[in-house]
């Protein structure tokens, strides 16, 4: 199992209409997101604007990214699979790293060679 987990602060209505929207049209199941904000008001907040059904939890942290990422480090087990995604996202983009796309182009190059072997 994975979890993505999204440090927040002061930034519902980004939440909501940017990375929240955006999970939503991927069809992520919610059980597997974990929005992690600083205080009790924050809290309250974010459970009022975001659909409680797009997320697992809202869980109090800390205030601060460093100490927030911390945080979150220090609450989950070793092995998970989690995945910090900002507030503010419109979309994930999946790109190979150069060196893999250069790797790919040598078998593609490869079996280019053995079928023009095979047909002589």
């Amino acid at each position: 199992m994975y979890k993505l987990i999204i440090p927040t602060y002061k930034r519902a209505e980004t939440l909501k209409n940017k990375t929240m929207a955006y999970l939503k049209k991927t069809n992520i199941n919610a059980k597997n997101i974990f929005i992690y904000v600083a205080n009790k008001e924050e809290k309250e907040l974010y459970e009022n604007t975001i659909d409680k059904n797009s997320y697992a939890e809202i869980i109090i942290g800390k205030r601060g990214l460093p100490q927030q990422r911390n945080f979150i480090q220090k609450t989950h087990k070793i092995g998970e699979n989690l995945f910090m995604l900002d507030d503010d996202l419109k979309s994930i983009k999946h790109s190979q790293p150069k060196q893999q796309k250069a790797r790919f182009q040598l078998v593609k190059q490869r079996c280019s060679v053995a079928s023009l072997k095979a047909q002589v």
